[in-house]
Order: structure tokens, then C-alpha cells, then sequence
């Protein structure tokens, strides 16, 4: 038996001490924790119950890349990425301020300041507006306030009481356009070719690689569409600013000379247009806003998203029984599983299923914001918005600013399809594209050779011209997505082929146009779409209840570091990209949550619309 050789005294001592010490740390830092605790117990519990003050103002003034669902990236970009210039401001977060306004008796008014907010169209403006004018409806004023109105800016504040601009500012109105770069010319000189496949006379996203100019096909779908939106915006804020039929036009096409008239004062110019109430710099509209309220004007004053926090809080209304699903499904449709920033096949599906699942929810409203991207993955999804409907609950397609192509793939056999007037939505067709270098190679001297057992062996190479017969099965199928394509609107939307035909060949319609045509079956927001979910299930008392993805406690803590990232592109990152080359005089392919070529579609057929820029 081996004995332990006893320690030393000193050794014995300082360890004793050491102890001792690690002993009091632990019980000195226990103590605080416990002080801690109780002083925020008693903090809490003496402290007034917290309130919205009476006469409150309501500040609309977000900064950052407006969305409709928050994006997620698992990465260190969302560490560093702390630009508030960059962070993600949610559409239901404004609508549900407002919302929450209208019935609030603490509330005096809204006031509105957008010149941080980058990414709002047409017809997210339009969805706002709804809410603004439920709120005039309650007898309380909205004003707007801009250093600078932007077009998409000005749509929105024209449905405000007051509508006021810094004196340095203007009214920046130019219209519609779409002009894209076209790269023929250019794989000419590097000896690149396109193998292109597509179905659909309108069918024109490849025309990039294909040509050197617009196609009259092309530009005659395009001018039919910008003209539909932009009808609907001059109209909308001559009815509202009490303006001339025509004036907006002859505001915008004169402007080189009215500006000169006021020796370059567009503020001015835009006062005596009655485009604007009045011109107050930044003191002044805060001395006026002072004017019209009791006390001062930081006592009153409540941030929207401080007052939708404070507004759930006092109102903790009782569950009720009956839910209306809502899923947001935004970017590009790909293949597989993504959190947000993009609709994956299976992730999406497995959503819709959750709603399936649940006894409590009697109605879904998919939310659908995207120019499309994989057929197949649009495929998987509406498989599964079948099987949902096969449970007797009833399905609504909320469109947003841009439902094509894809898009409208998986919202054909919905019971119902909302969207915007101002909405883009259309496009039925398909197509692929293989780039092959053949040519390049050869002119630099390099070569390709070899042997194969059957015709088509080699399969796709872009070091080899493809062969007549890998073409021609291409093709074959290409028609055959497209007859699929065409055949599954036809059943969805109760046509025939021959009527689908018509609107179809990738042609985009605005939502006022697709509803003439029957694409669309009402005109209207989320808001209406979930109203009239509710309606065809029967149910009157119901709770709205959003399905997201469950993220783990790593995805959730990363989610709300950042506040802005997308899975394939972080939409902030994306809006940098597409402003330097804007600066460079380019323009991107296209402006989804990620290029066509990103969205993994097991054989490469896609179902894209992307010239659907949503203005």
C-alpha cells in the first residue's frame, strides 16, 4: 500500500486562505445578485403602471430597408452589420401603429417623417395609406413631414391632413420606367454563348443575353403595365391634393421650366403646385406641432414601435378559440429549407402544414412577395397548399408589390387571390438558360476532345457546344413545364386553357389589369384578405396568429442582434449592391431577394419574372 505524503504546513495554509477567499467572492457576489433582485422588485412594484399619455403623438419616423418579414443570417456579417441605416423595418409594425391609433382616445394624431426609409413602393404605400385613412376616419389629423419627398414617399404623404417640407427640399417626381442593360454585344467579344430555352412570347428575362436592345414584345407588355400604375398614382394624388386632372403630368414634363421660374427653388415651386401645405424647417414644424397640443411637445411625443409595445401590454385581451394563419413568404423561391430571406420549397411547405395541423386555425392567409425563381420548388409548395385545402380549411393569397411567375404558380389554386391594384403579378412562363465558353476557349487555344458510348454522353458541358438532341429534350421539357404551368392556373382559377393562354407567355399585368382578366379575384390588403379569410370559414371572433419559423436560441439571439440579413443576400448588403452599380451606370439583372441563378432548381427550369421591379 502506497501512502500520500501529507502536505506542508505552509501549503496547508495558503490553501486554507485560497479557500476562504473563493468561499467570501462567492458569497459577496450571491449577496449583490440578491440585492439586485430585490431593489427591481420593489422598483417594479412601487413604479406606476406604465401608460400612453393622454394627447399622445404618435411618431412614424423609421430609419432603414423597409420589409415585410425579417430576414435571418446565420453569419458574422449580422455581428458587424450595426448601420441603423441597414437595419429591417417591418410593413405591419407601421400598419399596426396606425391600427392601434385609431381606437386609442390617448392618441391626438400621427405624424409622419420617411426620409430614412428605403425600399417602399407603390404599393406598400398603398397598404399604409388604407390604415391612414381608417385613422382620419376617427376625427384625428395625420401630418407629413420630408427634408426631400422621394416619388414613393410623396404617394403616401398626399393622403396626410398636412403635408409640410424643409425649405431646402423638393417634390422629386419623374415617373415609371424600366430600362435594363443588355449584354449580347459583350459575349460576342468574349466568344461566350446562351443556350436559351423558353416558353412564352413576354417571356423576356433572358432577352439580356439574347439581344442588344428591347423586343417590341417586351415593350409592349412593359408599357402597358408602368402605364396601368402610373395612372393610378397621378390619379390618386390629384384626387387627394384636389389637383387638376393632367396636372401631375404637366407638372413633371415642365419642370425644367417652372423650376427656372423660382430660380431653382423646388420648395417653392412645389407650395405654389399645391403639391405641399407649407414650408417650415425643422424648428418651425416643431413649434407648429407645439400649437396644436396641451403641455410640451417631448411629454407626448411616442416612437410607433414604443407604442405598440406599450399598447400589447396594457391590452392583454383574452384568447379566443377561433385563429386566422398568417405566413409571410418573401424573395426568391428556392429549393430546400430557408428561415427568411427567401421562400424555400420545404420550408415553406412544412408551414403550410403547421397550419394544416392546428384544430384552432379555421383559414390561411399566405402572404406572397416574390418574382418567383425555382419551378420546382414552386411546385413542392403547391403540393402542399393541396393538401392543406384537402382539410376543408379555406386558403387566401395576400399579393404584395411583386406575385409573378412563381409566385403566381403557387397562389393559382388558392380560394381566393387578393392583391394590390398597384400590384405586379402575371408572368406565367418558364424558361432555362446554359452558358457555354466553347468559342472563348478555342480563341485562346484551348481545345476539347474525347469519346463517348451514346449521342448524348457528354451531357451538359459549357467547355462543349451542346448537341442538337440534349437541345431538343431541353426544349421538350421547357414546353412541358410550360403546358403544366398553363394547365394548373387553368384548374386553380376555373378557365380554360385557351383563356389562360391569352394572359399568359410571361406577360405582367398590374393587379388592376389581372383583376379584369380574372387572374386576381379582389383588389386589397393583408388586412382584407385575412377579413375575408375569416368570412369563408365562418368564423367572426378571431385572433390573427403568425406562423414563422422555429429558430433555435443561437438563430433567435442572431435574428435580433442584427435586425437585417437575408439568407442568400442580406437585403441591406443587397440595396448597397444596387446603388453602386447605379453609380456606375449599371443595373442589376434584377431585384428579388437573389438572382434566378442562386435559386438551385434540380434541373434548372425556373419560373422568374426578372423585370418585375416593383415601383
Amino acid at each position: 500500500m502506497t501512502l500520500k505524503k501529507k502536505p506542508g504546513i505552509i501549503r496547508r495554509v495558503f490553501g486554507g486562505v485560497w479557500g476562504l477567499v473563493t468561499w467570501l467572492r462567492r458569497a459577496v457576489l450571491n449577496i449583490i445578485f440578491i440585492v439586485i433582485i430585490a431593489a427591481v422588485f420593489f422598483a417594479l412594484k412601487d413604479s406606476e403602471q406604465p401608460s400612453v399619455p393622454d394627447g399622445a403623438v404618435v411618431a412614424i419616423s423609421p430609419t432603414g430597408v423597409l420589409v415585410e418579414q425579417r430576414s435571418y443570417n446565420d453569419t458574422l456579417f449580422a455581428l458587424f452589420n450595426q448601420d441603423e441605416t441597414n437595419a429591417e423595418v417591418v410593413l405591419s409594425d407601421i400598419i399596426d401603429a396606425v391600427n392601434l391609433a385609431e381606437e386609442d382616445d390617448n392618441v391626438s394624431m400621427i405624424v409622419m417623417q420617411l426620409d430614412n426609409l428605403r425600399g417602399m413602393g407603390m404599393t406598400h404605400a398603398f397598404e399604409i395609406s388604407q390604415a391612414i385613412s381608417d385613422f382620419q376616419q376617427s376625427g384625428k389629423k395625420v401630418l407629413f413631414r420630408s427634408n426631400n419627398f422621394s416619388q414613393s414617399t410623396y404617394l403616401l404623404a398626399s393622403f396626410a391632413d398636412e403635408v409640410y417640407l424643409h425649405p431646402m427640399g423638393g417634390v422629386e417626381l419623374k415617373g415609371l420606367a424600366v430600362y435594363r442593360s443588355y449584354f449580347k454585344a459583350l459575349l460576342d467579344k468574349l466568344y461566350i454563348d446562351f443556350h436559351v430555352f423558353r416558353v412564352g412570347t413576354y417571356k423576356s428575362a433572358l432577352e439580356p443575353m439574347m439581344r442588344n436592345d428591347m423586343s417590341e414584345a417586351d415593350r409592349a407588355s412593359n408599357s402597358v403595365w408602368l402605364s396601368s400604375l402610373w395612372q393610378q398614382y397621378t390619379t390618386t394624388i390629384e384626387a387627394n391634393r384636389a389637383l387638376k386632372p393632367g396636372q401631375l403630368n404637366e407638372y413633371i414634363n415642365n419642370s425644367h421650366i417652372l423650376m427656372q421660374q423660382f430660380n431653382g427653388d423646388s420648395a417653392k415651386l412645389a407650395q405654389q403646385m399645391h403639391l405641399i401645405d407649407d414650408i417650415k424647417s425643422r424648428a418651425e414644424y416643431t413649434d407648429y406641432i407645439s400649437t396644436l397640443i396641451e403641455g410640451d411637445i417631448e411629454d407626448h411625443l411616442i416612437d410607433f414601435r414604443d407604442y405598440i409595445a406599450l399598447s400589447e401590454a396594457l391590452n392583454m385581451a383574452a384568447p379566443v378559440a377561433d385563429k386566422i394563419a398568417l405566413i409571410n413568404a418573401e424573395g426568391n423561391i428556392v429549393n430546400g429549407h430557408e428561415p427568411y430571406g427567401a421562400i424555400g420549397g420545404d420550408s415553406l411547405s412544412e408551414l403550410i402544414e403547421q397550419a394544416a395541423q392546428d384544430d384552432s386555425v379555421k383559414a390561411l392567409v399566405l402572404r406572397i412577395n416574390s418574382g418567383g425563381g425555382s419551378a420546382f420548388a414552386s411546385e413542392v409548395i403547391r403540393e402542399q397548399i393541396l393538401r392543406f385545402k384537402a382539410t376543408d380549411k379555406k386558403l387566401v393569397i395576400s399579393m404584395g408589390p411583386v406575385t409573378a411567375s412563381g409566385g403566381y404558380w403557387i397562389s393559382a389554386d388558392a380560394d381566393e387571390i387578393w392583391a394590390m391594384p398597384t400590384t405586379l403579378t402575371g408572368s406565367i412562363g418558364i424558361f432555362a438558360a446554359l452558358p457555354n465558353i466553347e468559342r472563348g476557349l478555342r480563341h485562346i487555344g484551348i481545345s476539347n476532345d474525347g469519346v463517348a458510348t451514346t449521342d448524348i454522353a457528354a451531357g451538359y458541358r459549357p467547355d462543349r457546344a451542346l448537341d442538337d438532341k440534349t437541345q431538343a429534350m431541353i426544349q421538350s421539357q421547357i414546353e412541358n413545364g410550360y403546358e403544366r404551368f398553363l394547365t394548373i392556373v387553368a384548374e386553380g382559377r376555373g378557365m380554360s386553357v385557351e383563356q389562360v393562354e391569352v394572359v399568359a407567355e410571361g406577360r405582367v399585368w398590374s393587379g388592376q389589369d389581372a383583376y379584369e382578366r380574372g387572374l386576381v379575384d379582389q383588389l386589397g390588403s393583408t388586412q382584407d384578405a385575412i377579413a375575408s379569410a375569416a368570412k369563408l370559414a365562418g368564423v367572426e371572433a378571431y385572433e390573427v396568429e403568425l406562423i414563422s419559423p422555429i429558430l433555435s436560441a443561437k438563430q433567435q439571439f442572431m435574428l435580433e442582434l442584427s435586425g437585417a440579413s437575408a439568407a442568400i443576400m442580406p437585403m441591406s448588403l443587397q440595396a448597397q449592391t444596387i446603388s453602386l452599380l447605379q453609380m456606375l451606370g449599371l443595373e442589376p439583372l434584377q431585384g428579388q431577394s437573389a438572382l434566378w441563378f442562386n435559386s438551385r432548381d434540380p434541373k434548372g427550369f425556373y419560373a422568374q419574372c426578372t423585370e418585375c421591379m416593383a415601383p
